[in-house]
């Protein structure tokens, strides 16, 4: 797992030795996929000009774990290597967990998609006259809210700082639209923040309790956690300066954009969506939400390049 680095108009409800197991019985093409991938890491991971230091990688298909492995270093002063458990920061592939609570609460009948945010956040605002009112739950999850996109005070910050969706929040009373609500998609992280808002409005619950009770625990997804509190050293993947020594800890404050896990947790939500909501015995989403949020958001769009 690399940092992901997600741009451009994302067309659904996001709505973008350490191995784990013995290959021997796999299938041909699974052996083959293994081996070339393998092969494509080291080679990254020697390239003269890669800056990649670590890389952690999984494979499932609907019903188990097929392969896990880690390489490279996450402390090249001290030799520390990473294992299969070595969390990294997940960054905007958290907006898929996000979206997955928002489906839940569509589901329990709690949200409706369609609806305005402003039903279930009452306290929400912005300096126009009426255009935000008119900002629905989907249009967070499908980036088409026309909301600003990022605000980066206390985003990233070296202790953590618990407050900042509802200071995002509060800041965006203060500040306009980009574009009328539901007129282009426009990807950013001021939607998925709110969702944060809207998940705590309607259970409430913290969103990061949340998650955990309803989403990750019930997926055995245990070496997955937010930035709430110091982690372990070499329980991590930390930023690596010019010498290849570990920097502070950094926590990600935007809990739906900022998830550390492991590729092997994140193979049980895959085995979760292949399996059209269910893992194992204990449902998550309903049929019709999962094939919801693999549906094209764009069509409908006002202005859709």
């Amino acid at each position: 797992m690399a940092s992901p680095k997600i741009t451009g108009t994302d067309r659904h409800l996001h709505l973008r030795p350490r191995r784990s197991c013995d290959n021997g019985d796999l299938p041909l093409a699974y052996a083959a996929t293994i081996a070339a991938s393998r092969a494509e890491i080291v080679k990254e991971l020697a390239g003269s000009e890669s800056k990649t230091t670590a890389v952690s990688v999984a494979l499932v298909d609907h019903e188990r774990l097929l392969w896990a492995e880690a390489f490279g270093s996450i402390d090249r002063a001290h030799g520390a290597a990473p294992t299969t458990e070595t969390l990294f920061c997940i960054a905007s592939c958290s907006k898929v967990i996000a979206a997955v609570a928002a489906m839940i609460l569509v589901d329990r009948g709690m949200v409706e998609l369609d609806a305005p945010l402003v039903r279930y956040v009452t306290d929400f605002r912005m300096a126009d006259d009426e255009p935000w009112r008119d900002i629905t739950v989907r249009m967070l999850l499908n980036h088409s809210s026309g909301l600003p996109g990022i605000h980066f005070p206390n985003v990233l910050t070296v202790v953590p700082f618990h407050g900042y969706a509802a200071q995002v929040r509060d800041m965006l009373a203060n500040e306009r639209l980009k574009h009328a609500p539901g007129e282009m998609a426009v990807y950013g992280n001021d939607g998925f923040m709110l969702v944060e808002c809207l998940v705590t409005a309607v259970t409430g619950q913290p969103y990061t309790e949340f998650v955990e009770q309803e989403i990750l625990a019930p997926l055995g997804m245990s070496h997955s956690r937010f930035a709430l509190e110091p982690f372990a050293p070499g329980s991590f993947a930390p930023g690596l300066d010019e010498a290849g020594r570990p920097e502070p800890q950094e926590y990600t404050n935007i809990y739906s954009s900022g998830l550390f896990s492991t590729p092997s947790d994140l193979g049980n939500l895959a085995m979760m969506f292949l399996n059209g909501g269910r893992r194992g015995g204990r449902r998550i989403l309903s049929a019709a939400a999962v094939a919801e949020m693999g549906r094209d958001q764009t069509v409908n769009l006002a202005f859709n390049p």
